[in-house]
Order: structure tokens, then C-alpha cells, then sequence
């Protein structure tokens, strides 16, 4: 399978801000009354740009007047020596070339979750899950005909791995990862065939899925698309439990989906 560098950033970003809440300092037993970020240059050198690095520091100020000012940390969740972001078709076959199963090459969304009860073979901290939306592939399949951007042309994929975050430093360590199986949906993408009205994705089924948020007091995971290959681009909603696909907004061709799903309270009715 091939690695994809840019997931490394990506994922790791995420373990930034907590490795710097583990300091021994006494000065931690004092109310803080404010906390600033102190930013960092931008890269100058070679070197710099083609590193992914952090010279940013987090300043504690208390109560007393006091402060204490801690450099931040990156830290590497994947490497691109680990396998991940694997593709998968409908049916959750890996898809594979000359060289392998193929990988997504544009990490795009990561959540990291808490989640009672969640359990972490050989864990020594707190068990985390995160997981890592894989906006898409642009690689050509290397199988010595297919040559351009591949954007679209191969499905999404979405993966989850448990963390260990250390309850000191505050650093995530990756202990397993898997691919999110999408076979309920038949994969999230039937064929590049266009239709009557040139949709080269089937209307009642999602295409390019983009921005998602899971509202577990109804059990639905909302998804909007960010596709060139619907005439027009959908928001949607799945019931985890029933399995049913709902189609609950349009928007004009290159108009991606975003935003926040809520109600007129501000929340959603959890059921009964």
C-alpha cells in the first residue's frame, strides 16, 4: 500500500496542543486567569519548509500575577512508514495497482473523540479514538496506462485509529488503525457513466462526501458532498440504526456543503 506523507501532519496537529499541559511546575496548583498562544515565524529556510515543525510557545498567566510560558511540541501520530489511509470498493475490497492496494493522498478531517468506556488493548493513559476524513486520491493507479489527476475518479475513504494519550504529557501514540467500512452505502460513490442530465454519480446515492457531523440523540450521521460529479451538490442524513439515506438539502454545483446542523433550540430531540 502507499504511504502518504501529508497524513502525518495532518493527524499530528491534533496531539499539538495537549503535549504542553504536562508541566511539574508548582505554579500549576494556582488558578489560571488566562491563557495565550505565542505564534511562530513563518519558515525561512529550505529546511523549514519542507519540515513540518512548531517553534510556538503556550503562556499559563495566575491569579497571583505570576506566568509560565511552555514550548509547544510536534509530534508525529503517523508516519510514512505506517499503512493507512487505505482504498476500498463497495464491497470493501482493497483496490489495488501494480504497486499495492492504493492509498488516499489528501488527508482532510480529523476529529479526535472521547468516548466512555472505550477500550485500548495495552493502553497506559486515556484511550482515544480519532478519525480521519480522506478527502480523496489524485494519483494516477500505476498501472502503466492511466496518467492525470485521478480526483473523483476513485472513492473516499475514512479511518479510524485508537489512541494512548499519556495523562502527563498529554501525548497520543496511534496502538491500531482501520478502514470505516462504507459497504452499507455501497462505498459512498455507482460509476463515472453519465446520466440524461450529466450527473456522473447516481442521484439517490452520495457523491464526493466532504463535511460530516454525527448527532448520536437522533443516531444520524449528516454528510455533505463536495463533488463535481452531481449536477448539483446534496447534504444528506443517515440513520445509523435503520440504515436509511435521506437527501435533506441542494446547493448549486461548486457550492460544497458546510455548516452546522442544529434545530431551533440550538439542539436536536434525543429519542425516546
Amino acid at each position: 500500500m502507499k504511504r502518504h506523507p501529508r497524513s502525518v501532519a495532518i493527524a499530528a496537529i491534533r496531539g499539538l496542543a495537549v503535549s504542553a499541559c504536562g508541566s511539574d511546575s508548582d505554579s500549576q496548583s494556582l488558578a489560571v486567569s488566562s491563557v495565550e498562544v505565542i505564534g511562530m515565524p513563518a519558515p525561512a529556510t529550505a529546511a523549514e519548509k519542507a519540515d513540518a515543525y512548531t517553534t510556538a510557545k503556550l503562556r499559563y498567566n495566575y491569579s497571583n500575577g505570576t506566568s509560565e510560558t511552555i514550548d509547544l511540541a510536534y509530534h508525529a501520530i503517523f508516519r510514512t512508514t505506517d499503512v493507512v489511509g487505505g482504498l476500498f470498493d463497495a464491497n470493501d475490497r482493497p483496490l489495488s495497482d501494480n504497486l499495492g492496494q492504493m492509498a488516499s493522498d489528501s488527508p482532510d478531517g480529523t476529529s479526535v473523540l472521547q468516548i466512555d468506556g472505550l477500550a485500548l488493548p495495552g493502553a497506559t493513559g486515556k484511550p482515544l479514538a480519532m478519525v480521519t476524513q480522506l478527502e480523496y486520491r489524485e494519483l494516477p493507479r500505476a498501472d502503466g496506462v492511466s496518467s492525470g489527476g485521478f480526483c473523483s475518479k476513485l472513492p473516499a475513504a475514512t479511518g479510524l485509529a485508537l489512541l494512548d494519550q499519556d495523562a502527563k504529557s498529554g501525548l497520543l501514540t496511534a496502538k491500531s488503525y482501520q478502514n470505516v467500512s462504507f459497504s452499507g452505502v455501497y462505498g459512498g460513490w455507482q460509476g463515472g457513466v453519465k446520466d440524461a442530465e450529466g450527473n456522473q454519480c447516481v442521484q439517490d446515492r452520495i457523491c464526493g462526501p466532504d463535511n460530516l457531523r454525527y448527532v448520536d440523540s437522533i443516531r444520524t450521521l449528516f454528510i455533505g458532498e463536495d463533488t463535481g460529479r452531481h449536477n448539483n451538490n446534496y447534504v444528506w442524513a443517515y440513520n445509523v440504526d435503520t440504515k436509511k439515506l435521506s437527501r435533506i438539502l441542494s446547493v448549486p454545483m461548486a457550492a460544497e456543503a458546510t455548516g452546522y446542523i442544529g434545530s431551533k433550540t440550538g439542539t436536536l430531540p434525543a429519542l425516546q
